[in-house]
């Protein structure tokens, strides 16, 4: 499977065991399939970037997906709100935070990969009303699938690691249009 990385650097060979661990499934390599995502996530406003491509030889993996229908809506935002740094604000949102913990956890330590939707700011504000009981479990739905979210592969083993290979990068330009040397 051909999947990108975007990033301030060229990275021929992703390290395991490195990235921060507050990303949204917490700490390992992310890739999506969508070229387009993976050139947004290589610039910020004025620092340009590469667009890593890959391909990752999942036969074999143990891959956790969030989006297979398996798995609801609840399981996806539990999973990052475990990772993600979360402002309580009300006593209902820590009593929907703690539901989502009793009723919605998955032990992820036990998966080599896994994928879901990427949960942008605009997502990530949008839980935050849905705890907040702002918008409805429907609306939150409809708002995730509505708008085509595009999926992201974490790598979180280091038999995942040994599973993907470079395939080559290029560079990708920030609004200022400097390239880093």
């Amino acid at each position: 499977m051909i999947l990108y990385h975007g990033s301030c650097i060229e990275i021929e060979k992703p390290v395991y065991g490195a990235g921060a661990t507050d990303n949204d499934y917490g700490q390992g390599f992310y890739m999506t399939k969508s070229a387009a995502l993976g050139s947004e996530w290589a610039v910020h406003e004025n620092t340009d970037g590469y667009l890593n491509k890959y391909n990752l030889d999942a036969r074999g993996l143990h891959v956790l997906d969030l989006t297979s229908g398996k798995y609801s809506v609840l399981h996806w935002l539990n999973a990052i709100l475990a990772n993600r740094a979360v402002d309580i604000t009300s006593e209902i949102m820590d009593e929907s935070m703690e539901y989502l913990k009793r009723n919605f956890s998955l032990n992820l330590s036990h998966y080599d990969c896994i994928t879901g939707w990427h949960a942008d700011d605009l997502h990530f504000s949008l839980a935050m009303d849905f705890l907040a009981s702002g918008l409805s479990y429907d609306m939150l739905c409809k708002a995730l699938h509505l708008w085509d979210i595009e999926t992201q592969y974490e790598l979180m083993s280091p038999k995942a690691f040994e599973r993907i290979s470079f395939l080559g990068s290029e560079p990708v330009r920030s609004r200022s249009g400097t390239l880093r040397k």
